[in-house]
């Protein structure tokens, strides 16, 4: 049975958003123990077909694999030549490639999406607290009856306009820059437990 409960105030003190935080990152820790050393992503100069089909020799070789839990997880692979990124991932899932947000810009929140986040500043060190011009976020996920990729950069040399707020329970994240990759090209192709993604992104619309 279902039924519409009456409406409530919830107050949530800075104390449990703290303890909440704490146990959260316990969780990442201990997932991240059991799951060994991570592995290094080697990027290669290789163009691919996007066609969702997976079939280009190397990917099995070259793929890193990532696992969230036993019924999910995935190998992804990324490679480039003078023009794009491609991006390459396999998929296990057993609600494979749904997501049901209203919004692109919070895609990542709201259902299936893959994730690529890259430091493309050489200066900026990799053990920095805060991000760096460079920083690049990419989502690419299922939106209404097409996939699409969105970027997302933190800070953009030089950007004097308003920036885009993320607020949760948890914190508040700002975003000089977010926006439609609408050069992307994406092809899925689902498959017996999940699904094969590849994509193509523009080098320019990352700068």
């Amino acid at each position: 049975q279902i039924r519409r409960l009456p409406p409530r105030e919830v107050s949530v003190t800075a104390d449990q958003i703290a303890a909440g935080k704490a146990i959260h990152q316990a969780r990442e820790r201990a997932r991240i123990a059991a799951g060994g050393a991570p592995e290094r992503l080697k990027i290669t100069r290789r163009s691919r077909i996007v066609d969702g089909l997976l079939d280009e020799p190397g990917f099995a070789d070259e793929a890193v694999t990532i696992k969230a839990d036993e019924r999910r997880g995935a190998q992804a692979a990324l490679s480039f030549d003078d023009d794009h990124l491609y991006v390459a991932f396999r998929v296990k899932d057993d609600t494979p490639w749904k997501n049901a947000g209203p919004d692109e810009k919070t895609i990542f929140l709201t259902g299936d999406s893959v994730d690529i986040q890259l430091g493309l500043n050489p200066v900026a060190g990799p053990n920095r607290k805060k991000p760096w011009p460079g920083d690049v976020r990419i989502a690419i996920a299922p939106f209404e009856q097409d996939a699409i990729a969105m970027l997302y950069q933190p800070v953009v040399e030089g950007h004097t306009g308003p920036r885009e707020a993320f607020v949760s329970p948890v914190g508040r994240v700002e975003m000089d820059r977010v926006e439609r990759l609408t050069d992307a090209k994406v092809a899925v192709t689902r498959t017996a437990d999940g699904y094969d993604l590849e994509a193509a992104i523009p080098l320019a619309g990352l700068h």
